[in-house]
This record gives structure tokens, sequence and C-alpha cells, in this order.
């Protein structure tokens, strides 16, 4: 059960989170870079007085989720893209994260509209002692009703302090069997809808990371950077380009695949559709309360 201390902080980091993602879902227009964008919501969280609960997501088109830009990206924002920002606040471990979809050029509306309304749709029957399966009924048979496909790898999730995911999972579709939730929980619910199969892959890539466990390492450069993110970051994603300040170019690369192949730490791959489908995604956080939930988020 959360304190009433908690909940007022969970409800700050709610509110800079929505302030942050509507104030810069209006600069998304042709021209604009990627890292552009990711470092503005990052540095406007730290104006705010608030830390990033992980590292911005901009991610465009088929690419579901994961794209946070490496450092020196180039890519810019597109005519007709669709783009989805993913963005996490922390004040005191206590995290808000929330995303929205964006067609550039208000392209790609009805989409947009199938994740947007599954998310209300979710957010609706929210109670305590509801099974996570009826949620996940709820987006997939709104998505469905715009002739769009849900993504069914891809599911909502529980939060903890300084734990972006703690263990129950809020699906996407209908599924056999689900978790209760209770009061107290606080749960990330984020709809994706695409206009193909609804499945997803790993890309070969991976910009973002997080700690696992302490392990020996002999590197040195991977000894610096292991310190760096236990005393930084915790358990909470990461971003490569987070770390060049203490080290550069292919040595943070090498370091940090000591890292990762001796179990230190995990790295996100991207993730895009199958067969390549445009994919939207809404999100809010939400608190179980006694008679529904309260999103702290809007």
């Amino acid at each position: 059960m959360l304190t009433p201390e908690e909940i007022e902080t969970y409800r700050q980091a709610g509110k800079i989170a929505a302030e942050i993602r509507e104030r810069v879902r209006n600069i998304i227009k042709p021209g604009l870079k990627l890292l552009e964008l990711a470092e503005a919501v990052e540095n406007m969280t730290f104006e705010k007085g608030a830390k990033p609960a992980f590292p911005c997501n901009v991610s465009v088109n088929d690419i579901a989720a994961h794209y946070s830009p490496p450092v020196n990206d180039t890519t810019i924002i597109k005519e007709k893209d669709l783009v989805k920002l993913d963005l996490g606040v922390h004040i005191r471990g206590c995290i808000a994260d929330t995303a929205v979809s964006v067609g550039v050029d208000n392209s790609h509306q009805a989409l947009i509209k199938a994740a947007e309304d599954a998310l209300e749709a979710a957010i609706k029957i929210i109670k305590p002692n509801i099974p996570t399966n009826r949620i996940g009924e709820a987006i997939e048979t709104t998505i469905k009703k715009f002739g769009f496909s849900p993504i069914g790898d891809l599911t909502g999730h529980a939060m903890a302090r300084y734990n972006l995911h703690s263990g129950i999972t809020i699906p996407n579709v209908k599924t056999p069997f689900g978790d209760l939730l209770k009061v107290g929980d606080v749960i990330a619910i984020e709809p994706f809808a695409t206009n193909s199969v609804g499945k997803i892959v790993e890309n070969n890539y991976a910009y973002i990371y997080s700690f696992l466990r302490e392990r020996p390492v002999r590197l040195q450069e991977s000894k610096k950077i292991l310190q760096v993110i236990k005393e930084k970051y915790g358990a909470l994603p990461f971003a490569e380009r987070w770390l060049t300040k203490e080290v550069q170019g292919t040595k943070l690369r090498i370091a940090l695949k000591l890292l990762l192949n001796s179990g230190v730490i995990r790295a996100y791959p991207i993730l895009r559709e199958k067969n390549r489908g445009l994919v939207s995604q809404a999100e809010h956080t939400v608190i179980i309360t006694e008679t529904g939930c309260e999103v702290i988020t809007r």
C-alpha cells in the first residue's frame, strides 16, 4: 500500500510528465532531429526538478518501441511520419510513464485514435480486483473496431519505487488468465495499434540498457561506467549516450558489450512491427483506488 507521501510524489511526477508530453508534442515537425527531440524531453525533466525514469523513446512509423536516439544520430522527422513519443519521469523513484502518437501533417489519425480510445476503454473499467485479461480484452476490442490490430507482444506494466517493470503485466489482447489489481498498484497502460499483423521482432541494435547484477569485470572502462550506472541510475534504464562524458566512441561500445556479455547489464533491442506496418501508441500511468483508478498523467 502506498503512503500518502508516495501518492503525492507520484502525482507530482505525473503532472511533470504530462506537461512535458503536451509541450513537446507540439514541436514535432518535419526536419526536427530525433536526438534533439529526445534531449529536449530529458532536459525539461531536469529543469522541472525531476529525473528521467528511462531514456526518452522516439519511435517512428514501423518502429514500435525502444528507439532512443544514439549520440550523433542525424535522423530527422519527415512529412507523413507517425512519431511515438514515450517518456518517463521520476521523483525519488516514484515513476510516471506516458506516451503519445503524433501524425506529422495530421496523418494517420484513425490509427492514432484507435490506440487512444483503447487506452480510455481500459481506464474506464479499471478498479480493484479486476483481472488484467479483462483490460486486455477491452483494448483488443476497441482497436479491432477501428479495423486495426492490437500488438499482443507488447504490454503495459506495474511499477514500484525505482522499478519500471515490477512484475504484473497489462496485456493488449484478451488472454486466458489475468492477475488481480489491488488498491495502491501503480500501473502503466499502453495500447499499441497497427495496420498490419500485430507482431513484433527485435532489431539488431540497442541503445538502452539497465543494470542487472554485480559481477567482476576486468576492463577499466567497464569498471568506470559500471560505477556511474549504479550511482546515477540504479536499476532504471539508461541510454548509451548518457555515458559519453565518462567513456567515448569505440571504447564505450566495447565496455558496454563486455558488461552485456558478462550479464551485468541487459539490453533493450529496438522493436519493430514484423511486416513493417505502422504502429501507434498511447499511454497513461494510473494508481488503483478504492473505487477505480486515478490517472496521474492527464
